[in-house]
């Protein structure tokens, strides 16, 4: 169980250092007014997976099927 912590702990370890060497971009993509109504959305579709996943809905046999 200790090291369940350790190992769950290496990807954000990883991504954390890779985000030290990349550039900043120039324009953020949530500004343009597309990138507006994807984040929208795509926050509405996550809410509705969370839920399904909450009523208890196997997700995992819609992905399969």
């Amino acid at each position: 169980l200790k090291w369940c912590f350790v190992i769950v702990a290496i990807p954000g370890l990883a991504l954390s250092v890779i985000g030290w060497f990349a550039e900043n971009p120039e324009k953020d993509w949530k500004t343009s007014n597309k990138g507006k109504w994807l984040y929208r959305v795509a926050g509405v579709l996550v809410f509705l997976v969370v839920i399904q996943i909450v009523r208890g809905v196997d997700l995992a046999s819609w992905l399969v099927n």
